[in-house]
């Protein structure tokens, strides 16, 4: 079986294990994804916003993400994906004061999961009484093409508003 299972236990609490045997790419995914990471909604007591990143695949399965967390904290990562498309997505954080982790799905036009994102309190820094934000990764698969978006030969752009003296006016 490419499935292993157990429990792992100590006084007064268990849990449940899970792992899958790490396979190349499963054909069914698609070649490349981005992603959204919620931050929290009240940005006093937590990172708000989203964070952002885009998965890839190396030629041995492995998925590539890279991205930013709505605090700025960049992550580049490789990680094995399942034959099922189950990634083990798990951040270490802030020098090993925090981390962030999900079991995301990839399926052949979408990736997401719940996520748990921890920052524990420290001494200075943004956030110095720490933060638990519980949210989720979603985000879609992208196929990247050579061709303009807009095809656009000759073209104007004017900007106006937002406290300018006057309008701005250009040629592109």
């Amino acid at each position: 079986s490419d499935e292993v299972v157990g429990t792992v236990s100590g006084e007064g609490w268990s849990s449940t294990l899970r792992g899958d045997l790490a396979k190349a790419k499963p054909e069914f995914l698609s070649s490349r994804y981005t992603m959204a990471i919620s931050g929290n909604t009240n940005a006093a007591i937590a990172p708000g916003g989203s964070g952002f990143g885009t998965v890839h695949f190396d030629a041995a399965g492995g998925a590539h993400f890279k991205g930013a967390l709505a605090d700025g904290t960049k992550f580049n990562q490789r990680i094995p994906v399942s034959k099922n498309g189950l990634v083990p997505f798990y951040l270490p954080l802030y020098n090993g004061s925090g981390s962030l982790l999900s079991w995301l799905q990839l399926t052949n036009n979408s990736v997401s999961g719940d996520a748990i994102w921890i920052k524990k309190a420290a001494a200075k820094g943004l956030y110095q009484g720490g933060f638990t934000n519980i949210g989720t990764i979603n985000g879609s698969s992208y196929s990247s093409t050579n061709a303009s978006i807009l095809d656009i030969h000759q073209g104007i752009v004017t900007l106006s508003g937002g406290d300018l003296n006057g309008a701005l006016t250009n040629d592109v």
